[in-house]
């Protein structure tokens, strides 16, 4: 059995996955298996995946049909083996010490189920921004509420104790299709005895101009995320600290706005109605959240015809000129990035 099982959905990424494979192989920590699931790709992903998987017995190769990268994941898990679960992503790679520095982190310490580590921004200019976490050794309540972790809930930079994954059945929800991966390390610290913080800056995540146009769902799809962010937040945290606040609020925004998106839109009826429902089940959220926001002042007075309309006006705004002259200003931004280091 190996001691780490790292797992790598694979879609149409013929560009970049053999710098992914390569930075796998390379590794200094060298008790490992590598899975990759390709997801129905339409490329030479496949081909090139099982080329360099003769070369190493390490790696192993799957196929299936396309289901999303959710569900690749959960296939990788299925497949696993190793004591521990890492993932990464088929456009990133790993710098050679990462496996080690994980598992040199997690091996000596009793109770810790999840090792967290920062990561490596390079942006298209080549210039890289670290993104460090601190902390040490804490329990899941103290990880969220002194680190944010929540906010950091992608799968990279991560490793996972696989007995407590296979013990509760631990999947990714392949009926969300954004910020699943965030749910799916909620329900593991609710799980977990211990989680530790690390230092580390291993894992290069390869920012692209293309990964400018965030993903926005439909209105039952980003009600059903914030629920389920909302729910596993409370079970773990017990009570809102003011960043878990805001972070919740955040998510209810996107469930307003998703009624108001070009490709979303609502019959305004409709609209008003979920308006009523919100400020029904939700005005103490938003009160401590936003008290003085006018959203916030005309729920409380039940203007919601009025919110509506402005709502919609809004994003009419929003989707016009507006959205041309951000979308330039970030992209300037992005040739523009220096390197640097944060510390969260």
């Amino acid at each position: 059995m190996p001691k780490i099982s790292i797992i790598v959905p694979v879609y149409n990424a013929s560009k970049t996955i053999e710098r992914c494979i390569n930075s796998i192989r390379s590794q200094s920590f060298k008790d490992f298996e590598a899975i990759f699931i390709d997801d129905g790709s339409t490329d030479d992903s496949l081909a090139i995946c099982e080329r360099l998987a003769q070369e190493d017995p390490r790696l192993i190769v799957a196929h299936k049909a396309n289901g999303g990268v959710s569900s690749a994941r959960n296939a990788g898990l299925s497949k696993a083996s190793g004591e521990w679960i890492a993932f990464a992503d088929s456009d990133d790679a790993l710098g050679a010490d990462y496996l080690k520095s994980l598992y040199e982190t997690a091996a000596p310490l009793s109770g810790v189920d999840l090792v967290v580590s920062g990561y490596k921004c390079v942006y298209p200019n080549n210039s890289a921004r670290e993104y460090v976490f601190t902390g040490g050794l804490m329990p899941p309540q103290k990880a969220l509420a002194l680190k944010r972790l929540y906010r950091y809930g992608f799968p990279f930079g991560k490793l996972y104790r696989r007995e407590l994954l296979d013990k509760h059945n631990i999947r990714f929800d392949t009926s969300i299709n954004m910020a699943e991966d965030m749910l799916f390390m909620l329900e593991f610290m609710h799980r977990a005895e211990n989680v530790f913080v690390s230092e580390a800056c291993g894992y290069n995540y390869y920012f692209y101009p293309a990964s400018l146009s965030k993903k926005y769902w439909s209105f039952d799809a980003e009600l059903k995320l914030f629920c389920a962010t909302k729910k596993w937040l409370e079970i773990i945290g017990k009570e809102y600290t003011e960043d878990m606040l805001s972070f919740v609020y955040m998510y209810l925004k996107r469930v307003i706005c998703s009624m108001y998106r070009p490709q979303y839109r609502l019959p305004r009826n409709r609209r008003v109605e979920i308006l009523k429902k919100i400020r029904s089940e939700y005005l103490d959220l938003i009160d401590k959240a936003s008290p003085n926001s006018i959203f916030c002042r005309m729920l409380k007075k039940r203007r919601f015809a009025l919110v509506d309309a402005a709502f919609a006006a809004a994003f009419l705004f929003r989707y016009g000129i507006f959205k041309f002259l951000w979308d330039f200003r970030v992209r300037r931004a992005i040739k523009k990035q220096k390197s640097g280091r944060i510390v969260i």
